[in-house]
């Protein structure tokens, strides 16, 4: 399978594991959810999909040397996310306000999904991707940089911008960095006032 994508290019994905997680049904109906959760006739901005994150952050981990049990993961972060996204969230006003729903039903989401046999078929139980606390390059609260929040961010920003931030991007110690403090200062300017514009 051939996946082309804006900010990483285009990558031959040959591993049977990730080419069926794609083509799934869970992985597909995410195509027509909006990541901001508010789709684009409706918003001041214009969205990308949550299948285009999720492709994105899996590629994204791919790109930094992730092993493919965390590209799996990345895959499959948002797998839950239903329509509305983190709005639903904000509506029901769960755990004051906190944008948690779709994280507390991750892993029962893929129980009840044809994603555990997808799994089955490389020995991986789906247990062992849905704790993020296992994939510090995948997830790390904030304001640690991890690839699901770098993804969304740079897809937000001009291609210039997200470019040179994936140009200055390492893995250092388990973590995601910088080797660049003005990148540093230049994704932390940019991400802070996409989330004020917000």
């Amino acid at each position: 399978m051939r996946v082309t994508d804006r900010l990483y290019g285009s990558y031959e994905i040959d591993e049977p594991i990730l080419v069926d997680l794609i083509n799934s049904q869970p992985l597909q109906r995410l195509k027509g959810i909006a990541q901001f959760g508010v789709p684009d006739e409706f918003y001041c901005f214009k969205n990308f999909s949550r299948y285009e994150h999720s492709v994105g952050v899996m590629l994204l981990l791919r790109i930094l040397g992730a092993n493919e049990k965390e590209q799996v993961a990345g895959l499959l972060h948002d797998v839950s996310h239903m329509a509305f996204s983190h709005v639903y969230d904000w509506i029901i006003n769960e755990n004051g306000g906190q944008e948690e729903f779709q994280d507390h039903n991750h892993e029962l989401f893929i129980k009840n999904s044809e994603i555990p046999n997808i799994l089955n078929q490389s020995s991986i139980k789906y247990t062992d991707i849905t704790n993020y606390h296992d994939f510090t390059l995948l997830e790390l609260p904030a304001p640690d940089i991890c690839a699901d929040r770098i993804d969304y961010a740079l897809r937000e920003m001009s291609l210039d911008i997200g470019q040179n931030c994936l140009n200055h991007l390492i893995v250092k110690d388990g973590k995601l960095v910088f080797n660049d403090l003005g990148t540093a200062k230049l994704f932390a300017g940019n991400f802070l006032k996409l989330q004020k514009n917000h």
